[in-house]
């Protein structure tokens, strides 16, 4: 007896999506550290992991770490770029041990990223690998005035920490608007970050129920700020902290700080500048690129700047520079 093949549905909704969620599926083998990292949630986990070790985001256009390295990370999250930057200087023994200094002013998300490190030593440790020398730091990071103010008051988001931002410079309005785009783009590009049945909802929703699907990304970015609140940190400029850090040579310096970028170069003075500072890549807010990229150019020979995939249309950019 013949046994007949059954029919795939002839909708063409139905054959994008199996395409869809087949690229949302596909991925990588996680490490095993990545299990144990405490992070706001296991969305935004996956999608720091994917941006930092899968995208390499932050090493493009020239931009190298190499083992013996130092590294300033400003604005460190729960530290899943610093691990990143720990893999690539930490070094092989008898070699020159790299550094990183990685600097979290939200005092919750510091816990976090200091009971990450210890984690992942351990865990290096345990399979016999290097690990770079790590100094955490909470403080934030600022220009002059708000050295002389000494506290900086910060809007925390429990759920959504990647997006906790100085509220000196934080917009509200531009910053829900941001999120919903990227939470739209994510879904739209198949990212793995996100769950393959959600991405797979929401490309069936946008095609046959857009209203729908519109109060589905609303209510998504509603939550993931719900229970937000202010908290605050001892304000410093970054040459500041390399002077009491004695560290003349910075391979690297990445700022990811939702708003104070701008206000954190400002504060750097030229001695660091010249001597000091070999390279740096930043996401950077629209309001502040021109000024960033003008300050950029003055102090390297290549400057870049560009928006991610999933940042299309928000006021996101990464800008590299060396």
């Amino acid at each position: 007896m013949k046994l007949k093949k059954q029919k795939q549905p002839n909708h063409g909704w139905y054959i994008e999506m199996q395409h869809v969620l087949k690229k949302a599926m596909v991925g990588g083998v996680f490490p095993s550290w990545l299990g144990h990292i405490q992070c706001a949630s296991s969305l935004e986990k996956n999608f720091l992991y994917d941006e930092i070790f899968v995208q390499k985001t932050y090493l493009k256009h020239g931009i190298q770490l190499k083992a013996g390295d130092c590294v300033v990370d400003v604005g460190a999250n729960v530290g899943l770029f610093t691990l990143f930057a720990s893999h690539a200087v930490a070094g092989s023994c008898g070699s020159k041990k790299g550094r990183v200094l990685c600097i979290e002013p939200v005092p919750h998300t510091f816990r976090c990223l200091k009971n990450n490190l210890s984690m992942y030593a351990a865990w290096c440790e345990t399979h016999g690998e290097n690990v770079a020398t790590f100094v955490p730091l909470c403080l934030a990071v600022g220009n002059n005035d708000e050295v002389h103010e000494e506290q900086g008051v910060f809007n925390y988001f429990p759920r959504a920490q990647g997006w906790n931002a100085m509220e000196r410079v934080a917009d509200m309005d531009g910053m829900k608007k941001d999120l919903k785009i990227f939470i739209d783009n994510s879904i739209q590009n198949g990212s793995t970050s996100l769950p393959g049945w959600l991405v797979w909802i929401g490309h069936v929703l946008k095609v046959h129920v857009p209203l729908l699907y519109g109060l589905v990304i609303r209510l998504a970015t509603w939550y993931l700020l719900l229970g937000a609140r202010k908290v605050s940190c001892q304000v410093t400029t970054l040459s500041e902290i390399l002077r009491c850090h004695d560290i003349e040579r910075v391979d690297l310096l990445k700022i990811d700080a939702e708003g104070s970028e701008l206000l954190i170069v400002q504060g750097i003075e030229p001695v660091h500048w010249d001597t000091c500072i070999k390279a740096m890549v930043a996401e950077v807010h629209e309001k502040n690129l021109k000024d960033f990229v003008q300050l950029a150019r003055e102090n390297f020979d290549n400057v870049v700047a560009e928006q991610a995939d999933d940042m299309r249309g928000t006021s996101l950019w990464m800008v590299f520079c060396r």
